[in-house]
């Protein structure tokens, strides 16, 4: 599922007008210079959930678009339930537009956070690790499950392999701004069934 990063509207119809290769493309455009004939136009780049930062915006084409509000960057810690062991890479905090409100309830606009995780199967077994099936918790006494449609994630390790996972959480009527502190509490890694791996929970503090 690509994504592209937006440009404002009057930005994007003048890059359409300019290059018929855009057409019905996304595209974005932070940094503005003027051309030969001395008007001013973006500079055109892709970026994705994973690379982007506060300010940019972000379209699936599929759900809806993201703005991105804040990132926060947990310390470099690895975690494990054996034989898994991952990271938790980023949060990032966004504003996202539904492209079919009635697939979120009606609602127009959602609070999202977004948890970015690396796993690694350690082992040759064949075994799953969950990352859709984290809980949420927050210091403003929130219990969030993940929201429906706006993951990435492969939870089955075949082997000695490496997934990454984005799981998105509704904060509903919050913001990071009305948060301190999120906690994360992940299923531990199953096998055949069975659970084999610990609970693992990771603190992010969330300054503001």
């Amino acid at each position: 599922m690509k994504k592209w990063y937006l440009a404002p509207l009057a930005a994007t119809l003048l890059l359409v007008g300019c290059n018929s290769d855009n057409e019905g493309e996304v595209k974005s455009n932070n940094k503005v210079e003027a051309n030969e004939s001395g008007s001013k136009e973006k500079n055109v780049k892709e970026v994705t959930l994973e690379e982007a930062q506060v300010g940019d915006v972000v379209k699936d084409d599929t759900y809806g678009t993201y703005t991105i509000t804040k990132v926060v960057t947990p310390k470099d810690e690895k975690y494990s339930s054996k034989p898994v062991d991952f990271t938790f890479d980023s949060l990032k905090f966004a504003t996202f537009v539904p492209q079919d409100p009635e697939m979120f309830d009606g609602a127009k606009e959602l609070s999202l956070a977004l948890m970015f995780v690396t796993g690694e199967n350690t082992s040759e077994d064949t075994v799953s690790f969950f990352p859709f099936a984290t809980i949420l918790t927050t210091d403003t006494k929130q219990q969030i499950e993940a929201q429906v449609y706006l993951n990435e994630e492969e939870d089955e390790y075949i082997g000695n392999v490496i997934h990454k996972s984005r799981i998105a959480f509704n904060l509903g009527d919050e913001t990071f701004e009305d948060i301190s502190k999120m906690t994360f509490t992940f299923d531990g890694t199953a096998k055949d069934s069975m659970t084999i791996g610990k609970d693992v929970t990771v603190v992010v503090p969330i300054d503001k």
